[in-house]
Parts: C-alpha cells; sequence; structure tokens
C-alpha cells in the first residue's frame, strides 16, 4: 500500500511549507494526481488522514483532482485524453504516445 508512503511525503512537503510560511494550520490541501499513477484517492485521503493525527494538518481536507492520461496520436496527429483502453477518443486509433505531466502535484495549501 504506497498510499502511505505518498501521505508520508505530502506530509513532508506541506509541513516544510508551512514553516516556510510561518504558519500554524492547515485546513485543506489540494492536489493533482495522473491517471497512471495507480493511487486509490479514497486510501490515500484515509491514510492522510491517520497520519495527520496531533500535527499542524489534523482535521485538514485532503481534496484531490485526478487528472486524465493524454496521449498522442500517431493516427491522426492530434493529442487527446486516451479512452478506457488507451486510444485515440477521435479516431479511435492505437498507435499511441502517452505524453508527460501524469504525476502528483500539490496544488494548493489552505491555511489559518
Amino acid at each position: 500500500m504506497h498510499e502511505i508512503a505518498v501521505s508520508c511525503a505530502l506530509m513532508d512537503v506541506v509541513s516544510a511549507e508551512v514553516r516556510r510560511r510561518g504558519l500554524r494550520r492547515v485546513t485543506e490541501i489540494r492536489m493533482s494526481i495522473g491517471g497512471l499513477q495507480g493511487i486509490e484517492p479514497r486510501v490515500l485521503v484515509s491514510s492522510f488522514e491517520m497520519l495527520a493525527e496531533n500535527t499542524e494538518m489534523e482535521g485538514a481536507i485532503l481534496a484531490i483532482t485526478r487528472r486524465p492520461v493524454r496521449i498522442y496520436c500517431r493516427d491522426c496527429r492530434t493529442e487527446r485524453v486516451a479512452d478506457r483502453r488507451f486510444r485515440c477518443e477521435a479516431c479511435q486509433g492505437d498507435d499511441v504516445k502517452i505524453l508527460p505531466g501524469d504525476g502528483m502535484t500539490v496544488d494548493e495549501i489552505v491555511c489559518q
């Protein structure tokens, strides 16, 4: 279950930013996760909530946005969102290249 490791890394990033900004309490963390990351959002939220107890993040909302997988279709030479079978939605071609940008990002940290 790598969601716990992701939660730990997320908390490290947020804690460092809270200290850098001289803040005390985090109320919400907004993050984006690419479609190929293999992260189950509700498991990530649960592990975050458990690990955040007795920290400046206790009670904070972890809001997760899933980014779709984007591809370049060599058949119709366009960038598109991949369908469930990683084909081009426009031409149904399967000669595609998965585009970068499928990682995880912390988009916003909301503090009091």
